[in-house]
């Protein structure tokens, strides 16, 4: 049986989107060699836990961060009008179960001082100066938008965001100009934050809409040139045009998300286009030497769900620690949650800055699918007082508690229904899980 810890990357803990976020996988509408099309469930509405429903003309999107480093990631439920207009504002989940199964508790809205501002939406929590303490950038509607940052002045285990508000274009940012026109050419800013090179620090894609509409300044990108070599020293260049020689599919407001869709140790792209779909390419460089696939690939088509839905407005999570990435991400409908049934598996799967690792197994569940016992032998190193056993429905729902004592044991499943659930242990303080097939 596998477990997995998530590790973050010695330089520096802050996740961006998972957030924020943040944004992968979605192979249930790929068709690349490294996802079938039966890759992911159909989605489940508001899951474990969040309780989320846009109201008419509204859309929710969500950022997954571990914002206080205790090793769960947060949710956070940003509810606004498609328009621009004000929602519900940002709702605060806190996980109070762990990453394989969180379980998400809403404890209210703007939390550690994050300002609430007409306009402006939580776009991403990236530890932008490798002081261990996520900062948070926003996106915004508005004609040659700013980048704008809050920064996080708490510690690392107790989040506080900066009273004196936002800060526009930190770190020697600048926005993309044109020949063609006089004033800046991006409207609509949706930054993302990704280390695209493995050097240590995060490096910008603008995103957003881009006013001229040539097809090759859909992407800007701006490196981060940290003479530091540890992400603390933060220094953008200018805004270089499409220098990955990207193809943006169809002209519009677009956002992008990285995330290691093949499990191969470096970033893959999605790329949102506003009232089109999403699209693909894959990097078949290396974590060092990113090179990506010219032409995209079309992953999904937006009247398959409907028109307000943002995978790359969503987080990647191993849900059940079974070496893929899940997705729960935003709509106009709530909040969803897709499971990766795909075989493709890794022992490494970059998403936004946080590396997910293989831990050794410390029990065996047997047999798998089961019948009406399910047996368990603990590594003989292993000798808790009591071993707890959950197992819990992919909605969240609570549906067996057991117990035994010692090394090995035996489980009653006899009034668990057929069906997929998520089987948690609990030895000592630990607690880990697998998935959980009952015949």
């Amino acid at each position: 049986m596998k477990t997995k810890t998530h590790q973050p990357k010695a330089h520096r803990q802050g996740p961006a989107p998972l957030q924020l976020a943040i944004a992968t996988l979605l192979s249930l509408w790929l068709s690349n060699a490294f996802a079938q099309p039966e890759s992911f469930a159909p989605p489940i509405l508001n899951p474990y836990g969040i309780v989320e429903h846009s109201g008419p003309e509204q859309v929710s999107s969500v950022l997954l961060s571990d914002i206080d480093l205790d090793g769960k990631v947060e949710a956070f439920v940003e509810i606004h009008h498609h328009t621009g207009e004000e929602g519900q504002g940002l709702l605060y989940y806190d996980n109070i179960g762990d990453n394989h199964i969180p379980f998400f508790a809403l404890q209210g809205q703007y939390p550690f001082g994050i300002i609430n501002r007409p306009g402006l939406w939580p776009r991403q929590f990236v530890d932008i100066d490798g002081d261990n303490r996520p900062d948070l950038f926003f996106w915004a509607w508005a004609k040659s938008a700013r980048v704008r940052m809050q920064r996080n002045v708490g510690s690392p285990h107790h989040p506080e965001f900066d009273e004196a508000g936002i800060v526009e274009n930190p770190y020697g940012i600048v926005l993309p100009k044109t020949p063609l026109m006089s004033d800046h050419i991006l409207d609509a800013v949706t930054p993302t934050f990704v280390d695209i090179d493995s050097d240590g620090d995060y490096d910008l894609f603008y995103g957003g809409a881009f006013f001229n509409g040539q097809p090759d300044e859909g992407y800007y990108f701006a490196r981060n040139n940290d003479p530091s070599g540890n992400g603390t020293q933060p220094q953008f260049g200018l805004p270089e045009r499409n220098p990955f020689n990207l193809s943006l599919p169809a002209p519009g407001y677009h956002q992008v998300a990285f995330v290691d869709q093949d499990c191969d140790g470096d970033y893959d792209l999605y790329t949102f286009i506003d009232g089109i779909g999403l699209y693909y390419h894959q990097n078949t460089g290396t974590p060092t030497e990113p090179e990506f696939t010219a032409e995209s690939s079309f992953a999904w088509a937006l009247e398959a769900y409907d028109q307000k839905f943002m995978p790359t407005a969503g987080g990647f999570l191993d849900i059940l620690g079974d070496s893929d990435l899940d997705l729960i991400c935003g709509s106009n409908t709530g909040v969803h949650f897709f499971q990766n049934h795909s075989e493709q598996q890794g022992a490494s799967c970059l998403i936004s800055g946080t590396e997910l690792q293989e831990a050794a197994p410390a029990f065996r569940a047997y047999p798998n699918p089961a019948g009406n016992t399910l047996f368990f032998e603990l590594e003989p190193q292993r000798s808790p007082s009591q071993v707890e056993v959950e197992a819990i429905s992919l909605t969240g729902q609570w549906l067996l508690h057991e117990s035994f004592t010692g090394n090995t044991g035996q489980v009653n499943l006899e009034h668990l229904p057929p069906g997929m659930f998520i089987l948690r242990v609990r030895l000592g303080q630990q607690w880990m899980s697998t998935r959980l097939v009952k015949k």
